[in-house]
């Protein structure tokens, strides 16, 4: 964190652990299998409407250990806030690209994603993250298209 506190200015950092004890009804999954091992840090910053992640992951397999094996620390995803998550897996499923990660709530009728992770490693873009439980202005919100 100093170092990002000291490159962009970042200068109040928000740290939760992984798995939320106050979130107990949510589900991680990887590569479609259950997550359960797995464990990280994350730490929240604002720089402006920016808010950046910084992750370390604990324990467990997850995109972010897949991640720092293959390329070591870096600029892992973006993330944009989205009103539908499952509609833009759906789509990007249309055109051959699946999931990595993601994490939501398991009921009678199903699972139901709050963010996801894309496998866009065979395309030229960078991996994007699509979540609803961010809130963001209608007029700033990137589309998924």
């Amino acid at each position: 964190m100093r170092d990002i506190t000291g490159l962009l200015g970042v200068r109040e950092w928000r740290v939760a652990d992984w798995p939320d004890p106050a979130l107990p009804d949510i589900v991680s999954l990887h590569r479609g299998q259950s997550a359960a091992e797995w464990r990280a840090r994350m730490a929240f910053g604002r720089l402006g409407s920016l808010e950046i992640e910084l992750v370390e992951n604990r324990a467990g397999a997850s995109t972010y250990a897949d991640w720092l094996a293959a390329h070591g620390p870096g600029i892992h995803h973006l993330m944009y806030a989205v009103d539908d998550v499952e509609a833009v897996i759906a789509d990007f499923a249309d055109q051959g690209v699946g999931v990595l990660t993601s994490c939501g709530v398991s009921s009678a009728d199903g699972y139901h994603p709050r963010w996801a992770t894309l496998d866009t490693g065979g395309t030229s873009a960078s991996t994007p993250k699509w979540s609803r439980a961010r809130a963001c202005a209608a007029e700033r919100r990137p589309r998924h298209r």
